[in-house]
């Protein structure tokens, strides 16, 4: 099992070695996002948040709907991050 696992992380460390640091610098900020979205909504659920060509995004299943407003918020507290 143990090997299995250290397989799985050297994948993901040579993956992130062929990242461009722009790829790397988006994944980052995919990880910010959700944890940003997370002290403001506790109850979030994370489902998917990978960079894309032109950016990045995260997916959340949560009650609250995101209003333009809480943009705003989010950003805020992605500063703070």
């Amino acid at each position: 099992m143990e090997s299995a696992k250290h397989d799985v992380q050297r994948k993901t460390l040579e993956e992130r070695n062929q990242m461009s640091d722009l790829e790397r610098l988006r994944h980052s900020c995919a990880h910010v996002l959700a944890t940003a979205v997370l002290r403001l909504w506790p109850d979030a659920r994370l489902d998917i948040g990978p960079p894309t060509a032109e950016g990045f995004y995260y997916d959340f299943d949560l009650e609250h709907r995101f209003s333009p407003e809480d943009f705003e918020t989010i950003e805020a507290e992605m500063k703070k991050v």
